[in-house]
């Protein structure tokens, strides 16, 4: 299993755009309502080198608040806050490093500000530099060092420390598997309003070998995690529903659920969709709505996404006018062009958040 570094604000909503950061920072609530004399003064102030308008303002960069929404210009920013001693743009401009968003990518620099951020005591500074040492970025892999940090990380009251903690012992990173203690873990996370946490007991109660199920108990963990923007959470929770139709479910949960993981880039999550399209699971058949889907879940995930769709775009093809088809196409190539710079933030199932 892989260690990912996670962000607090767990989605972005940008251009219509919810999406998933798998990068490494997490930032404060956010205050989208920035108009232009608040934006004169905060970049006035940044200007003459307050930290917390420096860090403000990369803020409405990243985000888009108030201003273009600008990679480059929040990295600035970041990093000007960083210097001047900012231990939450610290971490931050270290995710930006980390992921190459709005500047190169330096492992080495993001662990510098990882490192930085660590010893300012930010909790996520210490997980973020902890999930470098667990995957040997940027430093020599020692988990050792990554348990210690995320151990003072969970004293601090960082519930995402537990959950990596968790995971460890899930994956016998350090010896063999232990369940028990995962579970006591991702409770502890839990406990601590941790989604990430929370996903966690999901996959025991849900999928885990040898764990007792309880499908109705992972279904509520999992709609903790999901409440929190947790996508990963948004996706299982959405096939739980559909193959489990026992747990009860709100109207409208499972294709809310589902369009909200595929509007984050989750290729699989379109998949579903036009599953459900195609075969009129919980709606009337739809076959224009299959199509796009499909074509959708091919822009999204790629060779992936092609291998799983294939076959049922030809048979489509074979049923749909060619104009409905092109209107598809168009629709799903239109979605793609204004998302795919966010899409390499997208944390998809396969790359270790499974259930």
């Amino acid at each position: 299993m892989a260690f990912f570094y996670r962000a607090r604000v767990w989605v972005l909503v940008a251009a219509g755009l919810i999406f998933f950061l798998s990068g490494t920072a997490r930032i404060g609530a956010s205050d989208n309502k920035i108009n232009g004399r608040h934006f004169a003064d905060l970049e006035a102030r940044a200007r003459q080198g307050y930290a917390q308008q420096q860090f403000e303002l990369g803020h409405a960069y990243f985000y888009g608040f108030g201003v273009p929404q600008d990679f480059k210009k929040a990295a600035h920013w970041y990093e000007k806050a960083a210097k001047s001693g900012s231990p939450e743009a610290e971490n931050q401009i270290g995710f930006l490093y980390q992921n190459g968003i709005g500047v190169r990518i330096d492992l080495q620099r993001a662990v510098h500000w990882y490192q930085l951020s660590s010893a300012s005591g930010l909790p996520l500074g210490k997980v973020n530099l902890a999930v470098c040492y667990l995957n040997g970025v940027g430093v020599p892999k020692n988990t050792s060092t990554a348990r210690h940090l995320l151990i003072e990380a969970v004293e601090k009251g960082e519930g995402l420390g537990a959950a990596y903690l968790g995971r460890m012992e899930l994956s016998g990173v350090d010896g063999p598997e232990n369940v028990p203690e995962a579970e006591r873990l991702f409770k502890a996370g839990m406990r601590l309003n941790d989604p990430v946490a929370a996903y966690g007991l999901a996959y025991l109660n849900t999928a885990r070998d040898g764990h007792p199920r309880d499908l109705r108990k992972g279904a509520e963990q999992l709609r903790f995690s999901a409440r929190t923007g947790y996508v990963p959470a948004m996706h299982a929770l959405g096939v739980l529903l559909v193959n489990n139709l026992e747990i009860p479910r709100g109207d409208g949960e499972v294709r809310t659920l589902l369009q909200r993981a595929s509007s984050a880039g989750y290729w699989q999550a379109s998949v579903i969709l036009g599953i459900l399209a195609r075969d009129g699971r919980g709606t009337p058949a739809d076959a224009a709505a299959a199509f796009y889907y499909f074509r959708l879940a091919i822009l999204q995930g790629g060779t992936k996404g092609e291998q799983m769709v294939a076959a049922d775009l030809r048979a489509l093809s074979n049923q749909l006018p060619s104009e409905t088809i092109s209107t598809s196409d168009g629709r799903a190539k239109a979605w793609y062009e204004q998302h795919h710079v966010q899409l390499q933030f997208v944390l998809n199932p396969e790359d270790g958040d499974k259930l």
